[in-house]
């Protein structure tokens, strides 16, 4: 099983576990039918980042193909895909969550790996050297969750 598959496996279930773990003593409801978008060249579909993505605190890299968009109820994994080295795509993420808190962060020769707080979000990303879409060098999951009060 490649490291990206396995860590989409991962980031899912992490996701889940914080969207459960979050829920205040008032429950939310839950969203029955969360927008789910994966690119299938074959059927050429176009994706885009939800409105209410915070896109101002954790920004998507810059000229990034996405992949794979899921949203329900604040919580959002996106995985997208950058033809830039796997270096300066970490570096971009590294100044992003540069203030976070309550923060774990593993950083490899070719490889990031953060756990945060930032700003009333919980996020997990993962950048990795990954070749599986082809003219891409660079794979990028990122997962972002409001935090409940």
């Amino acid at each position: 099983m490649r490291r990206s598959t396995l860590f989409l496996i991962l980031l899912v279930i992490f996701i889940s576990l914080m969207s459960l773990s979050a829920c205040s003593k008032e429950e939310e409801p839950i969203d029955e039918n969360p927008t789910i978008g994966i690119d299938e060249d074959v059927k050429g579909v176009e994706l885009s980042i939800p409105e209410s993505y915070p896109n101002d605190l954790v920004p998507i890299y810059p000229n990034s193909h996405l992949y794979s968009v899921v949203e329900s109820n604040q919580t959002f994994t996106i995985m997208f895909y950058s033809k830039d080295e796997v270096s300066v795509v970490m570096e971009f993420y590294k100044n992003v969550f540069r203030n976070a808190e309550n923060k774990m962060e593993t950083i490899l020769e070719d490889s990031f790996t953060s756990y945060g707080e930032l700003d009333g979000y919980t996020y997990t990303i993962d950048v990795s050297e990954d070749d599986g879409l082809e003219g891409y060098q660079t794979l990028v999951i990122l997962g972002v969750v409001m935090n409940q009060k």
